[in-house]
């Protein structure tokens, strides 16, 4: 945008003038605008150009990536509002070519011949490619686009519930491996969680006729051992732990 106007969004009166038309625009036409700002390598938490480019907006929203094909949004500015939850978007490789054919056919437009035929037959250089599927025809350009977003809380929510579920195969998978059984604190050192997590885990397997517990040794010495019961429904539906 800037250099299609010949302006600088280092100098505050430039980009000054930039966010203006930007403004005229939003009048005019009784839309929203969106400007997508990156930022400097020396530090990903600000926005590239002049103080306008966080002085003007109404909302400010960072992405930030995280973990495989994941990006982490939230608001550093708002006006007039309160603070935009923030969400963590799931991107999946979407095929242009083919996302826009099926935008054309959900308007009931006929599909133009060139993006039939030629339109991205030929990549430009650094273009995000993959191959296709089958055969050996030449990479298609793809984009990322959101597959499905969620809050940070429910996001973490979900975490910490697939992270006990896997605990609570670890403990199965270990007692399936131990028949004469095992007391918590072997449990523990093993699947290396603290100890009141581990509690709380055999309580529930417990509760829910998974695993038994029996008394071993008497008096002072005896201890708590829990033996697998029957097998762990999902066990056969998840992966093996990773080494």
């Amino acid at each position: 945008m800037a250099a299609q106007s010949g302006l600088s969004i280092v100098d505050p009166s430039e980009l000054g003038r930039i966010l203006a038309a930007l403004d005229t625009l939003a009048r005019q036409t009784g839309a929203s605008t969106l400007t997508i700002c990156h930022s400097p390598m020396s530090d990903q938490n600000k926005v590239a150009g002049s103080y306008p480019i966080m002085g003007n907006p109404d909302l400010v929203l960072q992405a930030v990536r995280g973990e495989g094909l994941t990006t982490r949004l939230r608001s550093v500015k708002t006006r007039d509002r309160s603070d935009v939850e923030p969400l963590i978007l799931t991107l999946r490789s979407q095929d242009v070519q083919q996302w826009l054919a099926a935008s054309y056919a959900v308007e009931q437009r006929p599909v133009p011949a060139t993006l039939e035929v030629s339109d991205f037959d030929d990549l430009t250089p650094g273009a995000n490619t993959e191959e296709r599927i089958a055969g050996d025809g030449p990479p298609r350009l793809t984009s990322l686009v959101v597959a499905s977003g969620m809050s940070v809380a429910a996001a973490a929510a979900s975490a910490t519930a697939a992270a006990d579920e896997r605990a609570r195969q670890d403990i199965c998978r270990l007692l399936a491996a131990t028949p004469d059984g095992l007391g918590q604190r072997a449990i523990r050192e093993t699947v290396k969680l603290r100890d009141e997590k581990v509690a709380a885990l055999l309580a529930d397997l417990q509760a829910e006729g998974v695993v038994m517990v029996a008394l071993q040794g008497s008096g002072r010495t005896a201890k708590r051992v829990y033996r697998l019961q029957k097998p762990h429904a999902p066990l056969a539906q998840l992966p093996p732990k990773a080494a």
